[in-house]
Formats: C-alpha cells, structure tokens, sequence
C-alpha cells in the first residue's frame, strides 16, 4: 500500500473471564502466560506492518473485546508501540473497551503511558436484578467505582454501553437504569440489544424500549448522531463514525477484521499459528475476499445514513437504487427533496443491523 489517506485501527482482545459473553461473536479462555503471550504476539504483528501503512495517517484506534483483563504494562507498552511506529492524526481517538470490574488505580497508571484517550464501559445495566439475570463477572458499585476512578485520573471521554431488552427488563428499570446513569455524568451513550437467551430476542419490545429512550436523551439534552450513540460536548465514538464514512479498516489479533484498498479478510482464529505466524502478518490472514465497486458504494451509502448525513436519493447503480426504493416502500427511509433520511422504523432496523458489524 502506498497512498496518502486516513483510516481506523483495531485490536482484538478475544479472551474473556467466562465462557458464555455474547458480547463479541468469538472469545477463548486463557491462563496468565497465554495472555502475556498474545499481547507479546500482538506487538509483533503490529510491527510486521508498519511498512505497508507507511502512508496512512489513522484517525482513531480502538482496542476491542476486553483488553483489560490482560496485564496492564503490557497493554500500555503496546499503545506506546503503535504511536511511535504509525502515523496517528493529533486528534486520533485512542478507546478502550473496559470491563468496570477491571478498572483501578494500578490499571489506569500502567495504560497512562500509552496515552487511551476514551474508556468504553460495558455496564450492561445498573439494576442488580439484571445483572445477575445476565450473569456478568462485577456489581453495581464496580460500574460506580470505575467512574469515580476514571474521575480521578481525568478521562474526560467516558462512554457507558446499556443493552435495552434485557430478560425481565421493564420500560420503569430501564428509567431507572437511565436516570442512575446519567448521574454519573457520562460523555457518550451506547444503546445494544441484549441478544438474549439463545439469540432470541424480543426485537418488537427492543425497537419500543429504543424509541422511548431516544426520546427521553433528547429532551435531557443528549444528541443522537447514529441509532443507538447519543453524546454530549462533542464526544461522538470517532472510531465507529470515520469506520462508517471512510469504510476502511486495518484489524491486528485473532480474528480481526480488515477491510481496505477494496478487499477484505479475517485474521486466523487458531492461537497457536497466531503466536507462531505473528511476525509475519500475511501469513494470518484467511479468506480475503474483492469488493466490488457496488459493494463498496453501498458500505458508504449505508455509512450516510447511519450518521445523518443527507445521502443522495438517486444516482446509483440499478441494484441500489432498487434497494433503496425497497426501503422506502418499508417506510425505513425518507426522501426528502432528494436527500434520504432514516424514519423511525428505519432507526431501529439499522439499529439491530449494527449487531453485524465487526467492531460495533
């Protein structure tokens, strides 16, 4: 690759503390040395592909999955690595997805040096009953201790993830979720769908709990800038916006996803080529697949419209243009004046669709 544009990073954490956590579609159990040995694998993937990337400048980086069950320094030293091997735009947003029960002074200290500028917070809920019915590995007042933790070290971009539809949940504790949250004085939202037992879902009670909260954020001031993210002071997750205008994507670790020059593939899924193969990344790469110039127009078309931003209502090809028309006959899409919006129906069958992205 050798030219001048700007895209995203990612890094796959896949390791998890439990065996069933439906938050990310592939996770492994791992003892303290395998960690160590796949953070240690990852910085030689990373800096395997330097070269290739020499010409790019990345807007933002997100380490995905839950990075902070792995050692901290180790994490921190890895952030370090990729500012001072990539090219990262002054405003790069580096995020991390963090367990709250994770979060403490040694954690925070360790990652400082590598400079996370956003934490990501799964909280799921801040109903104990609803905690326990989704079995997650901390409490109430481990989501109440992070925030005052990340207080004190002054991350002043802080998002918090709710899943709507959780089993047992009520338009009332989903309030009351809602209320206790924004006491806490979070800078960015992100509403999920909770993909409840088995995949199975209520998505009829899930679109009307979607449409009461969104509803509710805006008259306490939030803004709603894609179905689902809501912030304030200007904190919009930078990395899922520019993923979403840009469509390019560079991913690092077991089956990570990239997207980019009009191709895409996955990483292996086998730990023991990964940490093998490691320090040469095309020999981890599987199934990379051409994306034609109809698939990619697509990708930026539906990118428009997560984020607002009055896509064009004619002027594709034929097989767009049918689907776009499809989508206005399903009353998911508004053409106003020639410009497409998404109508409330639309909001929530976009909404359900970010699911399948890779690093929603």
């Amino acid at each position: 690759m050798n030219t001048n544009k700007t895209m995203v990073m990612a890094i796959n954490f896949p390791f998890c503390l439990q065996e069933e956590n439906l938050a990310h579609p592939f996770q492994i159990l791992g003892d303290s040395q395998t960690k160590l040995d796949y953070v240690e694998a990852l910085s030689r993937e990373i800096h395997s592909a330097v070269a290739d990337f020499q010409d790019v400048t990345f807007t933002a980086v997100k380490f995905a999955g839950y990075p902070t069950i792995m050692n901290a320094d180790k994490l921190g030293m890895l952030l370090h690595q990729i500012r001072q091997e990539y090219r990262l735009a002054d405003f790069c947003e580096v995020s991390i997805e963090t367990l709250p029960n994770t979060v403490c002074v040694p954690l925070l200290s360790e990652l400082n040096h590598g400079q996370p500028t956003r934490f990501q917070l799964r909280v799921h809920s801040l109903q104990p009953r609803e905690l326990l019915t989704l079995k997650v590995p901390f409490i109430l007042s481990d989501v109440q201790n992070a925030v005052l933790f990340l207080d004190k070290f002054r991350v002043n971009n802080v998002s918090m993830v709710l899943d709507l539809g959780i089993p047992g949940q009520t338009f009332v504790s989903l309030k009351r979720t809602l209320r206790s949250c924004l006491e806490m004085e979070p800078d960015h939202l992100m509403l999920r769908p909770d993909l409840g037992p088995r995949g199975q879902a209520d998505q009829k009670l899930q679109r009307r709990m979607l449409l009461s909260t969104d509803a509710y954020l805006k008259e306490q001031g939030w803004i709603a800038y894609a179905p689902g993210l809501y912030c304030k002071k200007e904190c919009q997750d930078q990395f899922l916006s520019q993923l979403w205008l840009q469509g390019e994507v560079v991913g690092f670790g077991l089956d990570a996803y990239s997207c980019f020059d009009g191709y895409q593939y996955r990483n292996t899924r086998n730990l023991e080529t990964y940490i093998k193969e490691a320090d040469n990344c095309q020999q981890l790469i599987e199934n990379p697949q051409a994306l034609s110039s109809e698939e990619m127009a697509m990708r930026k078309l539906r990118g428009q419209l997560l984020l607002d931003q009055q896509a064009a209502a004619e002027g594709y090809t034929e097989c767009i243009q049918s689907e776009i028309d499809s989508f206005i006959r399903q009353e998911c899409l508004i053409n106003r004046e020639g410009k497409l919006s998404l109508s409330a129906e639309g909001l929530g069958t976009f909404w359900f669709s970010l699911l399948n992205d890779a690093y929603y």
